[in-house]
C-alpha cells in the first residue's frame, strides 16, 4: 500500500479564505494523515474571494507543500462564456455537468464538507475542494492542530489571561462591503450585561484598528474601560482560547476558538445566531 501511494500524484487541497478558513484546511490535512499517512499533499491557497486574500497560516509542520493561485481579478470567466454562442454554451455546460459527475462519482474529487463526504476519500482521491466547515470533531486531530498553533507562539503569561472576558470582534472588510454587517455593538453589549460579564475586564481583540470600533460602537460608555488589541490571529486566537468568558462575532476565528475552549479545555463561549449553521450542537456553546 505505502508503494503505491508513493507514486500517487499529490492530493490537493483548495483553500479559499483567511486564517480561520486555513484553519478547517489544516484540521483536515490533519485528518488526511490519520488515515492515510503516506499521502503526499499539495496546498492550493486562492486568492479569489470578496476581498483579496493570502496564506497567513504556516503549513510548513505538516509536511505539505502550498502554491499561490493568484485569481482575485479573474471575474471575466462569466463574461466570456456570454460571448459564445449559445450553441456552444450549453455544450460546454453540459460538459461541466457530466465531468463533475464522473469525478465525484469516481471519489477523484471530493468535497470534505463534512463527514460523510470526508469517509468518501480514499487512496485513489486527487482533489478536495470545498469549505470543509462541516467536518465532526476528532479530539486528537484537534489536539495536534492546538498543539501545532501553540508552538507557533510562545505561551507565556502574556498568552493566559484567565479571570478576564474576551471579545474577539470581526469589523475589517464587513465595515465596507455592501450588504454585510458586522455584529452590532450594543447587542454584543446586552449579552455581557445579561450574564453578568462585565465585572471581569474586557479584552477586546479585533482586525481594525480602535477609531474604526469605536465608531461602529458608537463609543459607548461599555467599552471605554475595555483594554484594545489588534493582534495577530495566532496571537488573538490563543488569548481568547486561554480566557474565563469568551464571546464571538461572526468569524470562523471565533468558532475555532469556540471548538478549541469547548473541546479540549471544556470552556463555555459565546457565539452569534448566524453561525449556529457551521457547528453541531454542543452545551459549552451558548447563542446569542
Amino acid at each position: 500500500m505505502s508503494r503505491i501511494i508513493r507514486w500517487l500524484p499529490s492530493l490537493r487541497i483548495h483553500s479559499w479564505g483567511g486564517f480561520g478558513s486555513q484553519l478547517y484546511v489544516a484540521y483536515l490535512i490533519i485528518r488526511i494523515q490519520q488515515k492515510f499517512p503516506k499521502r503526499r499533499i499539495k496546498v492550493i491557497i486562492h486568492t479569489s474571494g470578496v476581498t483579496a486574500r493570502s496564506q497567513e497560516f504556516d503549513f510548513s509542520p505538516l509536511n505539505v507543500s502550498v502554491v499561490t493561485v493568484d485569481d482575485f481579478s479573474r471575474k471575466q470567466e462569466t463574461t466570456t462564456l456570454q460571448r459564445n454562442t449559445k450553441v456552444k454554451r450549453v455544450f460546454w455546460l453540459y460538459f461541466k455537468e457530466v465531468s463533475k459527475f464522473f469525478i465525484e462519482y469516481s471519489r477523484l474529487q471530493v468535497s470534505a464538507n463534512d463527514e460523510s463526504s470526508f469517509l468518501r476519500i480514499w487512496m485513489g482521491t486527487l482533489t478536495t475542494r470545498g469549505h470543509y466547515t462541516g467536518l465532526k470533531r476528532n479530539e486528537s486531530a484537534l489536539e495536534s492542530l492546538y498543539a501545532l498553533l501553540s508552538s507557533n507562539v510562545q505561551v507565556n503569561s502574556s498568552n493566559l489571561i484567565w479571570g478576564v472576558t474576551s471579545i474577539h470582534f470581526r469589523l475589517g472588510d464587513l465595515l465596507s462591503l455592501e450588504g454585510k454587517h458586522p455584529v452590532s455593538a450594543s447587542r454584543v453589549e446586552d449579552l455581557i450585561s445579561k450574564y453578568g460579564l462585565s465585572k471581569t475586564p474586557l479584552y477586546i481583540f479585533s482586525d481594525s484598528e480602535r477609531i474604526h470600533f469605536e465608531s461602529h460602537s458608537e463609543n459607548s460608555e461599555c467599552w471605554k474601560a475595555a483594554e484594545y488589541n489588534r493582534l495577530p490571529p495566532i496571537d488573538t486566537l490563543l488569548r481568547c482560547v486561554n480566557s474565563e468568558n469568551f464571546i464571538g462575532t461572526t468569524a470562523k476565528l471565533s468558532l475555532w476558538i469556540a471548538i478549541f475552549r469547548s473541546t479540549l479545555f471544556n470552556r463555555v463561549s459565546f457565539l452569534p445566531n448566524e453561525l449556529r449553521w457551521s457547528i453541531e450542537e454542543d452545551e459549552n456553546i451558548h447563542w446569542f
